[in-house]
Order: structure tokens, then C-alpha cells, then sequence
């Protein structure tokens, strides 16, 4: 009897390990195709019995052609799902919180690198994700299982701009504040990435230092730059 129970015991621990280790390999592939950048993930828990995920230590990585290694360090992307979807071939996230470390926006020559993410180089042809303020566009083909995020919770705190391209380079450094920015009903991961860069550009342009921010717009032209002057005016 004691080897049984020992014995599953042991099933349940390989299990649980198999389910993070591959489940973290899994959820980085997706988290790179959702935000077009590389991306490194700490550790990921999955709890079964609470019906819980969490993600430690996410690192995105600066798209080619910048100084900076990191764009984004985020130090937790937690959520609770919902287990009988997933039998039924939808991922449903009730509620997902995202905890910011630094953000860098970093302008090198004519390029700034959060419009050179993947998710937001087609900035001109949609803006949104259908939750959140930005307006949404024309939805995407969703491919694999069907994502319904009920409510997403972004925290961030401090935002580092640089302009590499400088002599010596410039560096100012800004407090976001935003605590609890809620978008709702998200159906659309690249969308959501779009709606937080906004939103990290709209605390920017609305803080005191209206001039570095249009330093950090400067080279970036025709309607790209209608769109976000348009917006950043909501």
C-alpha cells in the first residue's frame, strides 16, 4: 500500500513539473508571437487545484537596431482560468493581472522601438483589441483556441526614455503611476499588446516633459505619426 501511494506520489510530482517545465517553453512561443519580439520567462507555476498561472520574471527583448537589451521587464502575469474551457477547446482567462518593472522607450536614428514591435507595426492598418480606450480595427483571423479574457489589470511604474543615437546619449527617467488599468472582454493578444504601448505613450505626452516626447516622435511621419498625435489627444 505504501509503495502505491509512494509511487503516486511521485506520478503527481513528474507530472506537475512536466506541466511547468513545457507549459513555460509553450507559453514564452506565445508570448513572442503575440507581442513580435523575443521573450524570456523566470518561472512559471500552474496551479491546478486553484485554478491559477503565473508567470515570474518575463524579460521582452529590444526588436534588432537598439542599444538596450531589455525593452520590458515584467515581474509577474498572473491569471485565473477557467478549467472546463479548455475541455472545450477555448482558453478563458476570468481575470489577468500584469506587473510592470522598468519599461525603456528607446529612440535610435528615426526608429523608436516600441513601433517596432511586431504587434504594433501594423499600427496603420487597426488600433486596438477591442478592450481598453484605443479604437479598435478591422479583427484578425484567430488562430488556435478561441481567447476570452474577461478583465486585464496592467501595472506600471517607471518608464526609461533614451535616445541612443545622442552624443552622449539622453536618458530621463518617468514615473507612470498607473495602478489597475483595467481593459475589458480582450479577444485579441496582439491587440492588448497595442492598447498597453499606447497607453505607456499616451502617460508620456500627457506628463510635464511634452518636449522630450516630441523628440520621440520626430522621424517617425506621414500617418503613423497623424494617428498617434491623434490619439494621444483622447
Amino acid at each position: 500500500m505504501k509503495k502505491i501511494i509512494l509511487g503516486l506520489v511521485v506520478s503527481a510530482v513528474v507530472l506537475f513539473a512536466g506541466v511547468n517545465l513545457f507549459g513555460a517553453m509553450a507559453v514564452r512561443h506565445i508570448l513572442e508571437n503575440a507581442i513580435g519580439a523575443p521573450v524570456s520567462v523566470g518561472r512559471l507555476h500552474v496551479g491546478i487545484l486553484s485554478s491559477s498561472v503565473g508567470l515570474y520574471n518575463v524579460k521582452i527583448s529590444n526588436p534588432k537596431g537598439f542599444s538596450e537589451k531589455t525593452l520590458a521587464d515584467i515581474h509577474e502575469i498572473s491569471a485565473k482560468y477557467d478549467l472546463p474551457a479548455f475541455f472545450l477547446g477555448k482558453v478563458h482567462l476570468k481575470a489577468v493581472r500584469l506587473d510592470f518593472g522598468d519599461v525603456t522607450i528607446e529612440k535610435s536614428g528615426s526608429q523608436v522601438n516600441l513601433l517596432e514591435l511586431g504587434a504594433v507595426k501594423g499600427i496603420t492598418k487597426g488600433m486596438g483589441s477591442g478592450g481598453g480606450k484605443a479604437k479598435p480595427g478591422k479583427p484578425g483571423v484567430q488562430k488556435g483556441p478561441v481567447l476570452q479574457m474577461d478583465e486585464v489589470f496592467v501595472n506600471i511604474g517607471k518608464t526609461r526614455y533614451v535616445d541612443s543615437a545622442a552624443q552622449p546619449p539622453t536618458v530621463k527617467e518617468y514615473d507612470l503611476g498607473v495602478h489597475g488599468e483595467t481593459f475589458k472582454n480582450v479577444t485579441d493578444t496582439r491587440g492588448l499588446v497595442k492598447d498597453i504601448v499606447f497607453l505607456i505613450l499616451r502617460k508620456v505626452g500627457l506628463s510635464s516633459l511634452t518636449s522630450n516626447f516630441d523628440i520621440l516622435l520626430k522621424g517617425v511621419g506621414g500617418e503613423v505619426r497623424s494617428n498617434f498625435q491623434k490619439l494621444l489627444k483622447n
